[in-house]
């Protein structure tokens, strides 16, 4: 009889093991933290995106009505007044009153008045902390439109972190 020296048991040892799962744990836990990382990252854009659209949609609200409208005044550096829609028989003007005013949480919100009811009714989210309201007026002469400038800073509040922004933009009167 023959015998077969060749046939040897191969296995992996003990140390290779551990050595292996080793290696695949310190794998694992760099990309866990990788990703992890990422979305935190995507959250906080998110969360600095929905502030940003909220502010977009005040600051769209106040410019539309004003496009339609007319005598523009700033009586303070941070409070807007008009009228609008200017001449539209099927429509009658209302007035508009915008200020910056701070909440109960001490951030800044802007609110706005409709026909000198008293009541002002904040347009900007908590997500936001309006630090400066100002606008700008410029009246017409002769037949020259008026126009008013209206420029916004603050943070948008993400957690416990504060993302400073700065919006400016111009409008004017139509005929």
């Amino acid at each position: 009889m023959l015998s077969d020296n060749n046939n040897h048991n191969r296995a992996f040892t003990l140390i290779e093991i551990m050595v292996a799962v080793s290696i695949f744990t310190i794998v694992a836990v760099i990309a866990v933290s990788a990703l992890l990382s990422a979305n935190a990252v995507n959250q906080k854009a998110q969360a600095i995106k929905l502030a940003m659209d909220n502010l977009n949609y005040a600051l769209d609200s106040i410019t539309i009505k004003m496009k339609r409208g007319y005598d523009f005044a700033s009586l303070a550096s941070n409070e807007l007044t008009f009228a609008s829609p200017k001449m539209d028989p099927l429509n009658p003007a209302e007035s508009y009153a915008y200020r910056l005013t701070p909440s109960s949480g001490g951030r800044g919100v802007l609110e706005m008045e409709r026909n000198n009811s008293g009541n002002f009714v904040a347009i900007t989210s908590d997500g936001l902390d309006i630090k400066s309201f100002s606008v700008q007026v410029e009246k017409g002469v002769d037949d020259a439109l008026g126009r008013a400038i209206i420029s916004i800073e603050g943070a948008a509040l993400v957690g416990h972190q504060e993302q400073n922004f700065a919006v400016q933009t111009t409008v004017s009167e139509r005929f």
